[in-house]
């Protein structure tokens, strides 16, 4: 600890002659004598008494002091004991300092505390409201070498703050998100360093994670906290997709694709929505439409693999439907329209080209006999009750009013 002019210590004296007064010096680093000034003592002076006196100057290697005239006993002096808390480490031992006995200090540097330690601590000097004090005792330890600590971690630097207490650490990895990490404390040096050993959500190498590409970039983006991955290949579209992480450092974290979901390459399948009577689809998790080889059957969403990619030009077969056609030899409930030799099911959002003999219009039971370019089928029988009514009917019935 160094002395300096303007300092208020504590000192022990340890020598006097007739014209020279000594104090111990060997708590200060910077002087090997503290010289105090008999001419304005206002007591006794002998070895082994202690008084409080005021750094004049520094000499060199030595201190001229002379002793305070009535400290006034309601403030804080050098020697006092006083109640603190360790709060921001500084350095190595060094903290700032919390104390209810504030008095005339207005800041407190604590040596030999950890953070966190709630201790005894004596003043060793004092100067414009600054007060040095070393730790005497320990009541109730703070952190320590080993001790495990959960932190949330700073995006963008190696920091992270302790979830109680709120003091600083550093981590030995670049936190490329915000999340909350389980630490062990390995030194306390002129910074405190920690070791993660529970990553909450920092990116590691191995993670599959799930993402989103950005057009005309090789960046893709973690879907949860955000953070973008280089997969080393521009990507056409925005897309869903899987990544699995392989390195990573400060500037950059790198993968590969392990699931393409809907980016559009040939041989892919892709789900997407599709209205009866269109060729185009538009695909689910992605911003592109499909060409289609044959106009959809159904609306509502299908499986669609992709047959041909280049550049913006995509086009692709329907491979399935989505519960919106009925299965071939399956007996639907339908509505025959026998205007119109068509059918539609109760259950399934499409229409059925009837073949063979259409009594009438009405509720009846259909059976499904082809799919291919169409769904086709033929009435069974029709329900019971069911009158020989078009609800489709004509325009001109609509415009009349007479359905």
């Amino acid at each position: 600890m160094k002395l300096k002019q303007g300092d208020r210590i504590l000192a022990d004296i340890s020598k006097v002659t007739s014209s020279t007064v000594l104090a111990d010096a060997d708590q200060w680093s910077n002087v090997s004598e503290i010289r105090v000034n008999p001419e304005v003592a206002t007591t006794v002076l002998s070895p082994g008494r202690e008084l409080i006196v005021d750094v004049d100057r520094i000499d060199g290697e030595e201190a001229i002091t002379s002793q305070v005239r009535g400290a006034y006993s309601r403030q804080h002096n050098p020697g006092d004991i006083i109640k603190a808390t360790a709060a921001d480490h500084i350095k190595y031992h060094l903290c700032e300092g919390v104390t209810a006995e504030e008095k005339n200090i207005d800041r407190l540097l604590l040596t030999d505390a950890r953070p966190g330690d709630v201790v005894e601590a004596q003043i060793e000097k004092l100067r414009n409201g600054l007060a040095v004090a070393t730790v005497v005792s320990v009541r109730n330890p703070g952190i320590r070498e080993g001790d495990r600590v959960e932190a949330q971690t700073s995006r963008g630097t190696r920091k992270a703050q302790t979830v109680n207490g709120r003091f600083e650490v550093e981590i030995d990895r670049f936190a490329h998100v915000q999340t909350v990490v389980q630490a062990r404390i390995q030194n306390i040096g002129s910074t405190i360093e920690a070791e993660i050993t529970q990553f909450g959500e920092l990116p590691t190498v191995g993670d599959e994670i799930s993402a989103v590409t950005a057009p005309g970039t090789s960046e893709v983006r973690d879907s949860r906290s955000g953070y973008q991955i280089d997969v080393g290949e521009d990507q056409p579209v925005k897309a869903a997709v899987e990544v699995e992480i392989t390195s990573i450092d400060d500037e950059e974290i790198r993968g590969k694709l392990v699931d393409v979901g809907a980016l559009p390459k040939e041989g892919n399948h892709v789900q997407a929505t599709v209205k009866e009577g269109e060729q185009m689809g538009k695909v689910v998790d992605a911003s592109y439409e499909v060409q289609l080889d044959h106009e959809s059957l159904s609306s509502g969403e299908v499986t669609i693999e992709l047959t041909t990619v280049s550049g913006e030009i995509r086009s692709g077969t329907v491979r399935s439907y989505r519960d919106t056609i009925p299965e071939k030899d399956e007996q639907i409930q339908a509505y025959v329209r026998k205007s119109k030799q068509t059918a539609n099911p109760v259950k399934y959002n499409c229409t059925v080209n009837l073949r063979g003999d259409i009594p009438k219009s009405g509720e009846a039971i259909v059976e499904i006999t082809e799919i291919s370019d169409n769904v086709y089928g033929a009435v069974v029988d029709y329900e019971a009750d069911s009158d020989d009514v078009d609800v489709v009917g004509s325009k001109n019935d609509l415009l009349t009013g007479t359905m």
